[in-house]
């Protein structure tokens, strides 16, 4: 019998395409589409991946996308924060805290308040550890670096861009008006900061005792200017021995 070779050709493609749906394995199970095209991906034969091992591969893929969309997207909000922070690393906190804590959820606002006190024990900026803090909570190592270097690059560029600018026309009414506006602002975000640090506090049942401390703590380093570490020092041995 002669077969019409369009006709042929067709019932060719048909076999191999049944073939490639279901192909049977060893085991007695079927290749799926997914499994074939996963098995040309990383060129493993399809015979090899049986079972348990192809939910272990698609599950180690899962997880590096996973990784991936997560380290995006901290370059993403630390990169925000590094372009429109202005008025220095304190006035971050409260962009940082708006992000990860209300927008992404990374972590939770008591977490948050813990992190920042546990930055000023270190040397260093403030903004810059507790973002790497919540860079590694959130992505590890890699996760750490993105933060830091999203969060520091632009503010530097911009400050190698327009600092000449800045320095040659600092007298000029627009550019110093623009100038004290930010130190206003970053006054008013310290300021929320604080007050959000307060309603955490708050929640925890606030005693009296370390009240006094607080206060006596910010006296010193504000109006007599004491050294801020030794208080600092000082505050934490008296919390922990009378509390």
């Amino acid at each position: 019998m002669i077969l019409n070779p369009i006709n042929h050709k067709k019932i060719i493609f048909k076999t191999t395409r049944t073939y490639a749906r279901a192909r049977p394995s060893s085991e007695g199970q079927c290749h799926s589409p997914l499994h074939m095209a996963f098995s040309r991906l990383i060129g493993v034969s399809p015979v090899y991946i049986k079972g348990n091992r192809l939910q272990h591969y698609t599950s180690l893929l899962s997880q590096d996308l996973d990784m991936l969309l997560s380290l995006f997207h901290l370059i993403i909000v630390f990169g925000k924060i590094g372009f429109f922070a202005f008025g220095g690393g304190n006035s971050m906190i409260l962009l940082i805290e708006e992000e990860v804590v209300e927008n992404y959820g990374w972590i939770s606002s008591g977490d948050f308040s813990a992190m920042v006190g546990a930055t000023f024990l270190f040397p260093g900026l403030t903004a810059v550890k507790l973002s790497g803090l919540i860079g590694y909570r959130v992505g590890g190592v890699l996760g750490l670096l993105c933060s830091v270097l999203a969060l520091n690059l632009p503010g530097l560029i911009l400050a190698l861009l327009f600092f000449q600018i800045l320095s040659n026309n600092a007298e000029h009414r627009i550019i110093a008006k623009i100038l004290l506006s930010m130190r206003y602002a970053a006054v008013a975000m310290i300021g929320s900061v604080l007050f959000s640090f307060t309603l955490v506090l708050v929640k925890m049942n606030l005693q009296w005792i370390p009240i006094i401390l607080t206060g006596i703590f910010f006296t010193l380093i504000t109006f007599f200017n004491w050294n801020v570490i030794l208080c600092l020092i000082a505050f934490i041995i008296l919390f922990i021995v009378i509390t």
